[in-house]
């Protein structure tokens, strides 16, 4: 019995080996996911990556969305923060005979804080491929394949000790690291530093995505934007509280302002799962229901001018907020309410969003441009290169 199990010890023993050679796999791969994100955001004219495949494999349009952030910071910044410090947990023993690097012996069982590390990782790599799948509807295969080295790297680090042991080994040696002042004070100044670099990131954005004319004001208040007899037809699906959806509104308004000759349609496709079969859990609580008013408002002529004000206020939403929204359109708020409760009007959004489904439709915002899918937040600019492409817009007003 004894050898079964030093055999079980050393096979383990071995695999643990093969940690430095995983996370450095990870690193080069989040180094790459780096440079996409950037050229894909930062980087006008640039070459689409080697992963952007197709309309569902594609790693730059998945990069161009709010979840590739993280309290403001890209993910692939966040992977290969990970990947640098599992290497300098594994090799903390031989770093800390340098007298810089000194600190690193408050780490006396590396591998069990790799492990854990690890499984939070995991975690969170099975919420992301959730929401590229079913949110996103796009593939980051970079993104992907490092999901898969996390999952090896959970496997090669696992210690011979149980998961409690490790929890309370890990709590044991933070509780001896800090009982040292001089590491209790250096470990608090780093993560008020920390705390103050994320908060800046975040509240500024300067690492998102780039977005333009946020002060712009959308004017259109009838159920009609753009030209009736336009060549150029884009079709819109957007949720009301999707962040994004705000943003796109703000871009078709601003299109139809610069160009002749184009004309935007919008559906609502709420992802909330009252109304949207495709959801499983709740996303946006209550869009159902705005989208009701938007279909409401077009019985008033003033669709497009409710749909603008919900998306300006779409942080702050109540039905009792749309209904003092309709009172700036000088809409009647009696009839408004009693329409978007109605059956008509809940029928019709069924069949919206039925339609939509079967249109293979899974995320907002969604664009067809003169019958070409485009999903997705772009930067004004490529949105625009996409409509002239597309739908063979060549002249500004």
């Amino acid at each position: 019995m004894k050898s079964v199990k030093m055999q079980k010890q050393t096979k383990k023993r071995d695999l643990s080996k093969l940690i430095p050679w995983v996370a450095g796999i990870g690193l080069l791969l989040t180094i790459e996911l780096v440079r996409v994100y950037i050229m894909a955001n930062f980087v006008d004219g640039a070459a689409p990556s080697f992963c952007a495949i197709n309309e569902t494999i594609d790693c730059d349009a998945v990069a161009k969305t709010q979840f590739a952030l993280l309290l403001g910071v890209p993910n692939a910044v966040w992977g290969l923060l990970f990947y640098a410090f599992v290497l300098v947990l594994y090799f903390a023993k031989k770093l800390k005979e340098i007298k810089l690097l000194k600190f690193l012996e408050v780490f006396e069982h590396p591998k069990s804080y790799i492990f854990l590390l690890a499984l939070l990782v995991f975690i969170a790599d099975i919420v992301l491929a959730f929401i590229s799948t079913s949110v996103i509807g796009k593939i980051c295969l970079l993104c992907f394949v490092t999901y898969f080295v996390n999952l090896v790297l959970l496997i090669v680090s696992k210690p011979a000790k149980s998961f409690t042991d490790m929890i309370i080994t890990s709590i044991n040696d933070f509780i001896k690291a800090i009982s040292n002042k001089f590491y209790a004070i250096a470990f608090f100044l780093v993560v008020a530093a920390g705390i103050s670099a994320l908060v800046y990131l975040d509240q500024t954005k300067i690492l998102a995505p780039p977005v333009n004319f946020q002060d712009y004001e959308p004017t259109e208040t009838s159920n009609n934007l753009g030209d009736e007899n336009a060549q150029v037809i884009i079709n819109e699906f957007t949720d009301i509280q999707c962040p994004y959806c705000a943003l796109s509104n703000k871009m078709m308004n601003k299109v139809i302002d610069e160009y002749d000759n184009v004309r935007i349609i919008h559906h609502d496709f709420p992802l909330d799962k009252d109304c949207n079969p495709l959801l499983t859990q709740q996303m946006h609580p209550n869009s159902c229901l705005y989208a009701q008013y938007a279909l409401a408002a077009k019985k008033q002529d003033k669709a497009w001018g409710l749909i603008n004000l919900m998306f300006k206020n779409n942080s702050d939403l109540s039905e009792e907020k749309v209904l003092e929204l309709a009172k700036e359109l000088n809409l009647d708020t009696n009839k408004l309410k009693n329409d978007a409760h109605s059956k008509e009007v809940k029928e019709e959004l069924k069949n919206e969003i039925e339609n939509i489904v079967n249109m293979g439709i899974n995320a907002t915002p969604t664009y067809i441009i003169n019958g070409k899918k485009h999903s997705g937040i772009y930067k004004y600019n490529e949105l625009i290169k996409i409509i002239k492409k597309d739908g063979g817009v060549d002249k500004a007003k």
